[in-house]
């Protein structure tokens, strides 16, 4: 019913993509301006002031990887680097420092918005995929293309322009929350890769798929996620056996160079991944913590030992709880995902989904940028006003806790306590919507409201 009086309105007013993706662009740049201009010389509540100093690091002849550890895969501090040598040629000083941040939220924003398109190709890719599944006989005239940039055509005079698929990236570019993280933050990168992924997967390209997964891998660690997926889908042993290797071999041509050089301070960056102690999850809660994620200050990082600094202690039995959700996986990709044989897109992308809310579920840590990991597949999989209302309660729960809880009330413990006890059940009624589409072998709602939709105007053009 959502979708459908979207569809009339934007018949109306001839919204496309691509006045979508400007109002994308347009928006991301008002933010990058203020950011710009507000960041330098202050405690912005985001990690950019601390990406400067990695990369101020440098000046001084040392690098991640080689001189010292760092919390994040190798990619995206290498990148910071660029953009910091990159802003000291052109200018110097608080000049230099802003170009410095006007060049990596620039790149974020182009990463963004190639995301924005794969979100919006996905949904089309689902679209196109589901109005042909189990059309009525009485349904005349059929749902036929009337013209290009995704417009749909019932015969009768009503126009579809881009059905589902535009009033996702409509819904997307609504939640103003993923603006403010992904300019703070560098999440979007990942996320972009791991959507490339999908997409690629989905649409034949498998080898550059494998790529796409072996970058992200080497971005942010969860884009490793779809490597399971992607056994899942293809057919046949030597298909899946060259996924993985291409991926791996992705990997290994990052992280080989840096291993080769000091392999104490990569096995350490690696290692700070595994070990950091919980923050702002159900998990922290039951550990009495209250405070955000934190490692070792950047000035220790040259100590390997100093990767394994925690700032508070955990008596979870973690062995269990890891064991608990690994079974949980596996029963998801030997079992179920492989007797229900996945190969239809929505399928494909509910696992995805789900692959990801339990891993945030299972995630000692929780950051309020992980929204963005769920968000454009959340858009895509629910088009519609239960989307927009998950979309919309997490994004609250999100501002409650960065705005109120850590910048103004961090020693009020009861709202982290209601914001965490809310997300999680958030995350267990999506993971739980996102296993039944990703298991349901019949129609999905999407086809069944448009046979629906057909059958209707067939009987009204018999009368």
């Amino acid at each position: 019913m959502q979708s459908a009086r979207f569809s009339r309105l934007t018949g109306r007013v001839k919204i496309d993509f691509r006045l979508l993706a400007l109002a994308l662009v347009i928006s991301r740049v008002l933010v990058l301006v203020v950011r710009v201009a507000l960041v330098p010389g202050r405690g912005d509540p985001n990690d950019l002031r601390y990406f400067l100093d990695l990369a101020r690091m440098s000046d001084q002849g040392l690098y991640p990887y080689i001189h010292f550890w760092a919390e994040y895969p190798p990619v995206f501090p290498w990148i910071i680097i660029g953009a910091y040598k990159l802003s000291l040629l052109v200018a110097a000083g608080a000049t230099a420092e802003r170009l410095f941040y006007l060049l990596l939220i620039g790149f974020l924003i182009a990463c963004e918005l190639c995301a924005y398109w794969l979100l919006y190709r996905l949904a089309s890719l689902l679209q196109r995929s589901e109005i042909t599944i189990r059309r009525p006989r009485l349904a005349r005239p059929p749902l036929t293309r009337s013209g290009p940039g995704g417009v749909w055509s019932l015969g009768s005079g009503a126009v579809l322009s881009g059905g589902p698929a535009l009033y996702s990236a409509l819904l997307y570019l609504a939640f103003f929350v993923p603006c403010y993280l992904w300019t703070g933050w560098f999440d979007v990168l990942p996320v972009c890769l791991y959507l490339a992924a999908l997409y690629l997967l989905l649409t034949g390209r498998e080898h550059w798929s494998a790529v796409a997964v072996g970058v992200g891998i080497v971005s942010k660690l969860f884009p490793l996620m779809a490597l399971p997926i992607a056994l899942c889908t293809l057919r046949g042993l030597r298909r899946q056996a060259s996924y993985a290797a291409i991926a791996g071999s992705v990997v290994l041509l990052f992280t080989a160079p840096f291993f080769l050089l000091d392999p104490s301070m990569t096995l350490a960056s690696v290692h700070t991944a595994f070990v950091r102690p919980s923050w702002e999850t159900i998990w922290a809660l039951l550990d009495h913590y209250y405070g955000y994620g934190r490692v070792a200050p950047l000035a220790q990082h040259f100590d390997v030992a100093s990767a394994q600094w925690a700032v508070h202690g955990s008596t979870l039995p973690w062995a269990l709880i890891t064991g608990a959700f690994g079974l949980l996986f596996a029963l998801f990709y030997l079992r179920a995902y492989g007797h229900y044989a996945i190969s239809r897109p929505r399928q494909v992308l509910a696992g995805a989904a789900f692959t990801l809310t339990l891993l945030i579920l299972y995630s000692r840590g929780y950051s309020p940028q992980y929204i963005t990991w769920i968000a454009p597949l959340l858009v895509i999989l629910y088009p519609n006003r239960q989307g927009r209302s998950y979309l919309g309660l997490w994004g609250a729960l999100n501002l409650v806790e960065i705005l109120l809880y850590i910048s103004f009330f961090p020693e009020q413990h009861w709202i982290l306590f209601l914001t965490v006890t809310a997300r999680t059940v958030l995350l267990i009624l999506l993971a739980w919507g996102f296993l039944k589409q990703a298991l349901s072998p019949g129609v999905q709602p999407l086809a069944l409201a448009r046979a629906r939709s057909m059958l209707k105007h067939g009987r009204r053009s018999e009368a």
